[in-house]
């Protein structure tokens, strides 16, 4: 069964990328309008160039530069996997048009595929940009860098793989773990409660403060006497 389309998985591969192999007859070119500003071109019927891929489908884009009433137009035939597909005739235009969909792939199933382009008219300037595909789920696993517009898989990963955790020092972590935190949690709750105890304290002795009255202070020497009557 084909794989569905993944539309966020989406990978440009411009024309410089080593994966495209190019017959001879070839040159390269560009302006900034087009992908990374590079381009191939041909003008030789027959010259082909290849892109391997895995995934599940492929499309390719380039340039149809202005046809005027003479040139012929630059037609190219596209293979995948050995089963021709398709033949590109692009219209006439009165000006140069870029970053132009020259082939789109039907789903195909996942895996490796080889698609080829062949140039099949003499003297028609054929220029391609860019390939675009869809990547194999399990391709996730390879790191994908895209540098200056390039996009490709980066080749530098060692084959090195770290050991992998015994049980029984993952399940001594755990208990370890469980351990300090029940630790933890103890002497926050410890703190939490002495915090407590000494806020009601204090509240309590400052209450008692308030509402202590003073006893009466006695006089000193003699008591002044009233006045006399006879």
């Amino acid at each position: 069964m084909a794989a569905g389309l993944v539309l966020s998985a989406l990978m440009r591969v411009d024309d410089t990328d080593p994966r495209i192999k190019f017959s001879a007859g070839w040159s390269s070119g560009g302006i900034n309008a087009e992908f990374n500003a590079t381009a191939h071109g041909t003008t030789v019927q027959g010259a082909s160039v290849v892109f391997s891929f895995s995934g599940t489908h492929v499309e390719v884009y380039g340039t149809i530069y202005q046809l005027n009433g003479s040139e012929p137009a630059p037609i190219s035939s596209y293979t995948l996997d050995d089963s021709s597909l398709a033949t590109f005739v692009p219209t006439r235009q009165t000006d140069t048009q870029y970053q132009q969909l020259f082939y789109s792939s039907p789903v195909v199933d996942d895996g490796e595929h080889v698609l080829a382009i062949t140039s099949t008219i003499e003297d028609s300037h054929f220029w391609l940009d860019y390939f675009a595909y869809y990547p194999s789920p399990s391709a996730s696993s390879t790191p994908i860098v895209e540098t200056g517009g390039i996009t490709s898989h980066d080749d530098t990963s060692t084959s090195s793989q770290s050991s992998p955790s015994q049980p029984g020092s993952n399940r001594n972590d755990a208990l370890l773990g469980a351990l300090i935190g029940a630790l933890v949690a103890l002497v926050l709750l410890l703190c939490a409660v002495a915090f407590v105890y000494h806020r009601t304290r204090r509240r309590q002795d400052l209450k008692a403060t308030a509402f202590v009255v003073d006893p009466p202070r006695q006089g000193r020497g003699r008591h002044a006497e009233g006045p006399s009557f006879p």
